[in-house]
């Protein structure tokens, strides 16, 4: 074989491990978390911020979905990917060394946001791995979503936002900050098994999707979503004024409002259920990260 043609192949072999990251979907779905924890956590822009979102985003979340990718196998859509690569042996080292390098970079930001990072590595191995397997069982599978992601998630951008980070209280906005970001969270995780239930049973995963059925999912899901925007409303008002709260509610209204809609209209059709979750994630993502972004430029 040349040289030419070795490099080739082994730039083959990396390719779909690198898939299993999923960075797009890091990236979209889960950055309004820690861009929302630093907005409210000052807004600072520095090399701390950027290193510690890079660090979550692209080692820590890209790490714990390719290492969860390693024992799910998944052969039908998951998020962010609607045919996952075939999972090889070298994914499972890959994804501890991706995760061990973004360790190292979030040590860099602080004492205190390299300790949350090695909180949702550990939680990972629990949601993942077959001896402990959290992810079949649906109340221990919310809580690792609605700390690890939500929470974690939040509280991540906050460290990040000032240099010493302010207090999460008083006033009250931290606490009802990351509340939010964790109940919103929390709510969206049972949609995104929806169109899993098929493949989830079949491996013996007890989902929260398979072990209640659609309906109670969707009931759920928007609950906790009317909850997470009870937390959120306040302290946009507080925070940017009755404007902005206004176009907060009337967009989280929408978006709950057509959840409840895809929930009227559900059936068992994998491809149109994954293609409408995408969408609504994407909508959500987008508007925040555009408001974000607004209130960045503009402050």
């Amino acid at each position: 074989m040349t040289a030419r043609g070795g490099a080739v192949s082994a730039s083959i072999a990396w390719r779909p491990l690198f898939t299993h990251l999923r960075l797009h979907y890091q990236l979209l779905f889960l950055s309004p978390l820690f861009s929302w924890g630093f907005l409210l956590g000052g807004a600072t822009p520095s090399w701390r911020a950027l290193l510690g979102f890079l660090s979550f985003h692209v080692c820590l979340y890209g790490g714990i979905t390719a290492y969860n990718s390693y024992y799910d196998r998944d052969e039908g859509p998951v998020g962010g990917l609607k045919v996952p690569p075939p999972v090889t042996e070298p994914l499972l080292g890959f994804s501890l060394s991706i995760q061990a390098l973004g360790f190292v970079l979030a040590g860099w930001v602080s004492t205190a946001f390299g300790l949350l990072y090695l909180l949702v590595m550990v939680l990972s191995v629990a949601y993942s791995h077959p001896r402990f397997r959290w992810k079949a069982r649906p109340v221990l599978s919310l809580f690792v979503v609605a700390l690890g992601q939500g929470a974690v998630g939040f509280a991540g951008g906050w460290l990040c936002g000032a240099d010493p980070p302010r207090p999460f209280y008083p006033p009250l906005d931290g606490a009802l900050g990351m509340a939010g970001a964790a109940l919103i969270t929390t709510g969206f995780y049972p949609l995104t098994q929806l169109y899993q239930i098929e493949e989830d049973r079949t491996r013996g995963d007890r989902t929260f999707a398979v072990a209640f059925g659609a309906r109670a999912s969707f009931r759920f899901s928007l609950t906790l979503l009317l909850l997470g925007g009870a937390c959120l409303l306040p302290v946009v008002q507080g925070r940017f004024g009755a404007w902005d709260a206004a176009l907060f509610a009337s967009a989280f209204l929408a978006l709950l409002a057509a959840i409840a809609v895809w929930g009227q209209r559900f059936a068992q059709h994998v491809d149109q259920n994954f293609r409408t979750l995408h969408r609504l994630q994407a909508a959500m993502s987008l508007g925040i990260l555009g408001y974000i972004g607004l209130r960045l430029w503009v402050s």
